[in-house]
């Protein structure tokens, strides 16, 4: 298996931890909220930032990134949530793209 799959199956998993364990460990008061428009950006962001800096610019990766999200608005959120799916997907592009320079600098 190639390192960067490692990387991103290892980002990946980071992920289905934040998105599915968080919610269901801390569903009361407004953690939930602070989840949804603070703690998932930012790993969104950072991550894909990373990614790109190693790895360069993928566009697969802040799709997945994004839809790994759709099933735990379903969960553990309200279906009105979905749209959050792809507003972390312009996250994560977002930091791809700020990455990819760097990448590109250093290669």
């Amino acid at each position: 298996m190639r390192r960067r799959h490692k990387f991103a199956i290892l980002i990946l998993c980071l992920g289905a931890i934040i998105y599915y364990l968080f919610p269901f460990f801390f569903s009361f008061g407004i953690l939930p909220m602070a989840l949804l428009l603070l703690i998932n950006p930012i790993y969104c962001f950072i991550f894909s930032l990373l990614y790109a800096i190693r790895f360069g610019l993928r566009i697969w990766f802040p799709l997945v990134m994004g839809a790994l999200f759709l099933p735990a608005s379903v969960l553990f959120y309200s279906p009105v949530y979905l749209l959050y799916a792809a507003g972390y997907a312009c996250v994560a592009l977002l930091g791809c793209c700020l990455g990819y320079p760097v990448y590109k600098r250093y290669e």
